[in-house]
Formats: structure tokens, sequence, C-alpha cells
């Protein structure tokens, strides 16, 4: 399949977590920030001054809960109560297309179980030594 063109539709695109997608999700984000360092001087005649210091990154995904799952709450739990560390990338996995890349630990996740109503949920993973953007091949 070759890279798709135009505007993208979400669902192509899967976070992977070792090489398996998680199961259920609804939606996946990826954040990147760079934490400014004050560079304020006496000369900046009382404006603010910044230079750019350590850049950040997070990767998000809301999810449904299935106990049955292949890659899902079960897994993701462990990976809390363990503090693992683990490859991650967001992927549509056809060839010409971006894909987002990165190694992280699992910072929150959050499960509701509503009365008579679908458990669903949302977590963050922190990425250590950023996102490193590729092309599919």
């Amino acid at each position: 399949m070759a890279q798709q063109v135009g505007i993208l539709d979400g669902r192509t695109m899967l976070l992977y977590i070792d090489g398996v997608a998680i199961a259920g999700t609804t939606g996946h984000s990826m954040g990147l920030g760079v934490n400014m360092r004050d560079a304020t001087t006496k000369d900046s005649s009382g404006k603010e001054a910044v230079l750019p210091g350590v850049s950040t990154a997070t990767i998000g995904f809301d999810y449904m809960v299935a106990f049955d799952a292949t890659y899902g709450i079960k897994n993701l739990v462990l990976l809390y109560v363990n503090k693992t560390k683990v490859a991650l990338r967001i992927s549509s996995e056809i060839s010409g297309d971006q894909k987002y890349k990165g190694d992280g630990y699992l910072e929150s996740l959050d499960t509701d179980f509503p009365n008579n109503d679908n458990i669903t949920g949302s977590g963050a993973f922190h990425v250590t030594n950023g996102i490193t953007p590729q092309t599919i091949t």
C-alpha cells in the first residue's frame, strides 16, 4: 500500500508497546514540548527572555476494557506496577507513512467503571530520550 495522502483518518494509526498494538484503543495522542530556561537579564528591559532547554515527550491513549484482550488492561497495570520501560511506536504500518518511536514508562493509567456503561480509561507514557520520526518502509 502506498503512502496515505490528504487529511489522514486516525483509525489507521495504532499505538504499539514492544511491537504489540494495545487492544481496544479509541484514540492516541503525542505531546512534544521544550522546557524553557530563563535568560532574563537587567538588559532585557523588563521583558522575559528564554532559551530552549530539555525536550519532553508524552504519548497518551484512550481505551475500552476487555479482560480477554491480546494486550490490554492486565498488561498495562503490570507495566505500572513493575515500572517497566517499553518500546513505543505510533504507526499506520503503511509504507511511506510516518511512524513515531520512543522508549518510555507508563506515567498514568485511569480507568472508569460506570454503572450500566462501557468500562473505559486513559493513560500516558512519559517518553525518555525523545521521539524519533521515521518513514515506514
